[in-house]
């Protein structure tokens, strides 16, 4: 004996539709490669409104694997790609990042950048999630005075505090073993 499942997609939305497939099976399959989660939601609602005891299958996408390479890359341009085949957040901006530290970079992207000129783009790095392609737009270096008195000043604030709260800390639990309450 074999069950039937029917699908429920932007071909078969309507009302009469979902009524039909559940006059055939109390399980509807909603395919999740169309549409967006609101439309999701709108269907599964109007399908539990039509009957409430059916089940609900979801059938969402697996990972459609996107590639390019470098030439195509250089030839489409950097933004494109990023629009193309990114998952970022970056991506909607043209895969921008904006400044970012050097000191703030792990060391596989540090090295991988500092052989890069400006306006070039890096071979694709591994990372745990994925792979990610970068591009210098510009390097700048800033230059940061120290005041070294005030720098100084701050560093022994700090550890007079450091020192003060562990003094606070002994005496505080040293006079708690020595008191007692007793009750009223």
């Amino acid at each position: 004996m074999s069950k039937i499942l029917p699908t429920i997609g932007p071909a078969s939305e309507s009302i009469s539709d979902i009524k039909k497939m559940l006059n055939i099976s109390s399980s509807v399959r909603i395919n999740g490669s169309h549409n967006t989660l609101n439309w999701h939601k709108k269907v599964a609602n109007t399908v539990k409104k039509l009957k409430k005891d059916s089940t609900i299958l979801l059938d969402v996408p697996g990972i459609k694997p996107r590639t390019a390479n470098k030439e195509e890359i250089l030839i489409n341009g950097f933004e494109n790609a990023a629009l193309e085949y990114s998952d970022s957040d970056s991506a909607r901006i043209g895969g921008k990042l904006g400044w970012i530290r050097e000191d703030a970079l792990n060391k596989i992207i540090k090295k991988e950048l500092s052989s890069l000129k400006v306006k070039s783009i890096t071979n694709p790095i591994f990372t745990p999630n994925g792979y990610l392609v970068l591009k210098i737009e510009d390097i700048k270096f800033l230059e940061k005075e120290y005041d070294i008195e005030k720098e100084l000043k701050k560093l022994v604030e700090f550890k007079t505090n450091q020192q003060l709260n562990q003094f606070s800390n002994f005496y505080y639990n040293k006079v708690k073993k020595d008191v007692t309450i007793n009750e009223l």
